[in-house]
């Protein structure tokens, strides 16, 4: 959203009124959550994200945000508080006019659905839709794909190229005649892509490898520790996503965060040390070669010496016996 209103009050509607421009008649938004310790702690960490103690609190529609409110949206406390301000403020009447005959689906700890009926904004939950051990927005859009009745069509509306992998990956757990397709981008930029045809096309066994090989080589927060994100993606469709625990799959938890676990025990095997030679011992070498240099110069120098003294008594002899004679 572009020129963000001074109050918490007028954004709330502003965000609501863009959602309710879309053509569908059910819209869904979807926010991460934070767990704590999470996986996503390195992540928070590469993009200078706040995580204080200290709770944020939004007293109500007229509180003024801060003027850097891109800032704000950095501390993970603020954006849990402004997601429950959302979900209490889109329960009041002054929004039916917004809403009209639309039903909006927030996503964030429960699915809440909000609709109006006889003139009155009503909230509720939907435990079907609601997906608690999913920390990720990504994982949560899949998983709501997966559960559209026979016969729809949604525009999935992101960013972030992960959620296709992530689709792709769990199209077989689509129900029958489902059609997915992703709006990306931006102006002149913005395309549509059939996720649905690009499944077929790649075929269910590359698409299920995608997780995989995307963590490995896309993934921005766990380049090298690929089993555990790829288990999560992959179960997507899953209310309960994963019942593995990070701390047996490369991380360790140390006050309170999750930590990369490289490698235990040696650096390199001890059959692979014997064979290296390190610069100490070359040097040594080096030295030992030009001590022993030395000695054979000094060798061959004496042994020259040795070969030249008996040409030397030779000669004064001969000297003798001329002048005897």
């Amino acid at each position: 959203m572009t020129d963000m209103p001074r109050t918490f009050g007028d954004v709330s509607k502003k965000l609501l009124a863009v959602l309710v421009k879309n053509q569908g008649n059910e819209i869904a938004i979807v926010f991460d959550r934070y767990f704590t310790p999470s996986i996503k702690d390195y992540k928070h960490t590469l993009r200078n994200s706040v995580n204080d103690d200290k709770d944020y609190h939004i007293s109500g529609p007229q509180q003024i945000r801060l003027v850097d409110f891109a800032k704000d949206l950095k501390n993970i406390k603020f954006k849990e508080a402004l997601v429950k301000f959302f979900i209490d403020h889109w329960n009041t009447q002054e929004m039916a006019v917004i809403i009209r005959n639309k039903t909006i689906y927030l996503n964030h700890d429960l699915c809440y659905v909000f609709k109006v009926v006889d003139g009155t904004v009503q909230r509720t939950i939907d435990d079907k839709l609601s997906c608690s051990s999913h920390e990720e927005a990504d994982t949560k859009t899949v998983f709501l794909a997966c559960q559209l009745p026979q016969g729809s069509t949604t525009i999935i509306r992101t960013s972030d190229t992960d959620i296709l992998v992530i689709m792709l990956a769990n199209v077989e757990h689509l129900n029958e005649s489902v059609r997915v397709w992703m709006d990306l981008g931006v102006g002149n930029a913005r395309r549509y892509i059939d996720v649905s045809a690009l499944s077929v096309q790649l075929g269910s066994m590359l698409s299920r490898a995608l997780p995989a090989f995307h963590a490995l080589t896309g993934c921005d927060f766990n380049p090298a520790l690929t089993r555990y994100i790829a288990n999560l993606w992959r179960n997507a469709h899953k209310s309960d996503i994963t019942d593995l625990a990070p701390t047996d799959h490369g991380w360790n938890e140390n006050n309170n965060k999750f930590e990369f676990t490289w490698f235990i025990g040696n650096q390199l095997p001890d059959a692979y040390e014997n064979v290296v030679v390190s610069p100490d011992i070359l040097g040594n070498e080096n030295d030992t070669e030009d001590s022993n240099d030395e000695t054979l110069d000094s060798g061959t120098q004496q042994e020259r010496m040795v070969d030249e003294e008996p040409q030397y008594e030779s000669s004064s002899e001969e000297e003798e016996e001329d002048e005897l004679y």
